[in-house]
């Protein structure tokens, strides 16, 4: 997996948390 691919899925995560 690339870096982006994990910062993004961290990025989706951090937003469901959100809502």
């Amino acid at each position: 997996m690339n870096a982006l691919d994990v910062t993004s899925l961290e990025r989706i995560q951090a937003a469901f948390k959100l809502t």
